[in-house]
This record gives structure tokens, sequence and C-alpha cells, in this order.
């Protein structure tokens, strides 16, 4: 799949390109390839720098895009909310409120851009583990993340893994004894 960005040569594009010594026209082409998945998965991931690609591929690999802030407030969530690793539904952190849109907005077919970015890391990694444990129990399906953080992985334990970076797909996914 080629991207192409086109923007208006001015002054300060000019000197950005002169600083960093690069020719610069005013058009970008970008080359991402679309990894060979499965039609029918339960969880896959996307996993690489900002940049590569993910979100570009996310809107090509699902039906929709999960809507950040769209989902009702922390607080009318509680047991929602706990659902998601939590104890309780007073806070209101950016990372609590996608936790609740994630879990307002999770159907079969959905895409979740920058899953865990707004978290701590093992918040990240127990807000895959808890994704994980959701999905299978309401039996969803084609559910594809994207990350930077490799880390989750073994706790959402996916059926495939595209590394942007690398331009690889990876199925023999470490399947860890994680409780359930």
């Amino acid at each position: 799949m080629q991207l192409r960005a086109k923007v208006r040569v001015d002054e300060v594009t000019r000197k950005a390109a002169q600083t960093f010594d690069v020719e610069f026209s005013g058009t970008t082409e970008t080359a991402i390839a679309v990894p060979p998945v499965p039609s029918t998965y339960k969880c896959g991931v996307l996993v690489g720098p900002s940049g590569a690609g993910k979100n570009t591929l996310l809107r090509r690999l699902t039906k929709r895009l999960l809507q950040p802030g769209a989902s009702t407030p922390v607080a009318k969530h509680a047991a929602l909310y706990a659902q998601l690793g939590r104890s309780s539904g007073t806070s209101t952190s950016h990372g609590d409120q996608h936790r609740v849109d994630i879990a307002e907005q999770l159907v079969s077919g959905l895409g979740i851009d920058e899953f865990t970015s707004g978290l701590d890391r093992l918040g990240g990694c127990a807000m895959a583990a808890a994704l994980r444990r959701h999905m299978q129990a309401q039996g969803l399906q084609n559910i594809v993340v994207a990350t930077v953080h490799a880390d989750i992985i073994p706790f959402l334990q996916p059926d495939w893994v595209w590394h942007t970076g690398r331009q690889e797909l990876q199925t023999d996914i470490p399947q860890y004894a994680i409780r359930n």
C-alpha cells in the first residue's frame, strides 16, 4: 500500500529541510506492507514505532475504530471499570477513561489504537490480560490493537503479531500460563 502526502513548501519547510540537509519537494511517499492475516481470529497486534503505519493498517484491517472520549465518564461505570483491572471508578485520569472507552465500545471487529499508551507499564500489562479475559468470555473476534509497547503481548496472548518495523508476521506466539 502506498501512502502519499503533499504539503505546501514555504519558508519554514525550506529551512527545516536545509537544517536536516534534506531535499524536499513537498511530497512524500511511504510504502506500508499489509500483513497476510487470517480472515478469522480472536485478537491481533500491530506493534512498532510511531510513524510506522499502525493506524493506517488498523483502519484497513478492522470494521471500526475505538472512539476515544466518546464513552460515559468513568464514575458512572464502577462495575465495568472493575472488570478492566481497577478497584474503583472514582479516578478520571486519561488512562482510566481509555479503559472505559474500550469496555463500552468493545465489539467484534474493533480496532484499538494507542492501546495502553496512557497507562504505566504494569497497568498496561494488567489491561492486556483483562482484555484477553473479556474477549474470551464474550466470544469476541477480529479485535486488533495497535501499540508501541511489545511488553503487553504475553498478557494479551494474540493469535498474530505484525511487527511494523520488520514487516514480519508472527503467528507462533508463546502461550504463557496466566491465571484467568
